[in-house]
């Protein structure tokens, strides 16, 4: 196993024991998001691992959302390869609709909840998603959104509500709540994603121009989590990762929440 050069030699076996002992999956290259999960879900089903306001979510409860969401995500044609734009706020449902990417071998587009108009398309055509979910807090870019993607085929722009039923939807779009409830826990079978597939598009800021994707892979996602939580963070069985950054951007998604999966 090579030990990134950049760490200095105490770092470098306490990264080697770390990952033998803890990922193996990861330190021998072959750890995907899923496989991840997959583990913390076996081995740790009752602790905890997502805090959210008063909500306590264990590995166990995670894995069974996300394979709800896996499982509607493949009733509307979703399949290995495809990408999906996923335009929400940091709260749970980000993390179920990822990891239910993740779970069938999909590819989460993660869109900058700020943008609006050209630049929102802009992402999202560049991404040509199969399906486009938008968070109920921000339905109100959906109208605008499916008019300047009119030409983006196919364009099919769904809403995954907080709070269902909170505030209405624009004519003609449908809050996939139910659909998603009405889906059954348990394992899927599906074609799953290998360590070099891609995982998520982050897009860049767009200083200096309209934002560009960077393509995370399988590996590049289980390895920032290795790195974060085991030589970054130390963190421990037990510790909190507290994130305050929005998921979409890579120091959250790869150094806040990949550690914790790590």
């Amino acid at each position: 196993m090579a030990i990134p050069t950049l760490l200095n030699p105490f770092e470098q076996a306490r990264l080697a024991r770390r990952l033998a002992g803890s990922v193996p999956a990861a330190a021998a290259g072959w750890a995907t998001a899923d496989s991840l999960l997959d583990r913390h879900s076996r081995r740790h089903r009752d602790k905890i691992a997502i805090a959210y306001l008063d909500e306590r979510i264990t590995y166990g409860r995670l894995r069974e959302r996300s394979d709800q969401f896996a499982g509607y995500f493949l009733s509307q044609g979703v399949r290995r390869g495809d990408r999906v734009a996923i335009d929400i706020d940091n709260r749970p449902e980000f993390l179920y609709a990822f990891h239910g990417l993740q779970r069938i071998g999909a590819v989460a587009a993660l869109i900058n909840t700020k943008l609006r108009g050209q630049p929102l398309a802009h992402v999202i055509q560049a991404a040509n998603p199969k399906l486009v979910v938008i968070g109920g807090e921000h339905a109100d870019v959906v109208e605008q959104l499916l008019a300047d993607i009119a030409e983006l085929h196919p364009k099919r722009v769904v809403v995954l509500e907080e709070v269902p039923g909170a505030s209405p939807l624009p004519d003609g779009i449908e809050s996939i709540n139910d659909a998603i409830d009405a889906q059954p826990t348990d394992r899927l079978t599906s074609e799953r994603a290998a360590a070099r597939d891609h995982s998520s598009y982050i897009y860049t800021s767009g200083t200096t121009g309209l934002p560009k994707a960077a393509i995370i892979s399988q590996q590049k996602f289980a390895m920032s989590g290795a790195l974060g939580g085991h030589i970054m963070h130390r963190i421990n069985p037990g510790e909190l990762i507290y994130v305050t950054l929005p998921l979409f951007h890579s120091s959250a998604l790869m150094l806040g929440w990949a550690s914790a999966l790590a």
